[in-house]
């Protein structure tokens, strides 16, 4: 598992050093939703009819000012840093034998033979 999407710097500044790392390393934990609030990777936990929690959050949230602060002055060189790296790796990852391996194996069992030959 590659990361992107600057989560490489997002995930440890979100939820610190040990979770980034447990979500992005060998681990490739995935917190429940009750795990991701108490970590700080979300803000609310809600069930139901989500999309109306998600309105009325966005409303409390205009209504008292709050503002979603995505980074900080001076961060924008050290995220491009990042996604330069990230993409990299993922460009990497994606031309890797072990991955090229996976995808002819996943084509070759769903009889996507013509595929197959593709990733051989």
């Amino acid at each position: 598992l590659v990361p992107e999407g600057c989560s490489s710097y997002w995930f440890e500044k979100l939820m610190g050093p040990v979770s980034a790392e447990r979500m992005i390393g060998a681990e490739a934990w995935k917190p429940t939703a009750a795990e991701a609030l108490e970590i700080g990777l979300v803000t609310a936990v809600v069930s139901g009819d989500v999309v109306a929690e998600a309105q009325a959050l966005g409303e409390r949230w205009a209504a008292e000012g709050k503002v979603r602060k995505i980074y900080e002055l001076g961060e924008a060189e050290k995220l491009r840093a990042v996604n330069a790296e990230e993409s990299q790796r993922l460009a990497e990852a994606i031309v890797s034998p072990v991955f090229l391996s996976v995808c002819h194996r996943n084509a070759v069992r769903k009889g996507q033979r013509q595929l197959a030959t593709l990733f051989w």
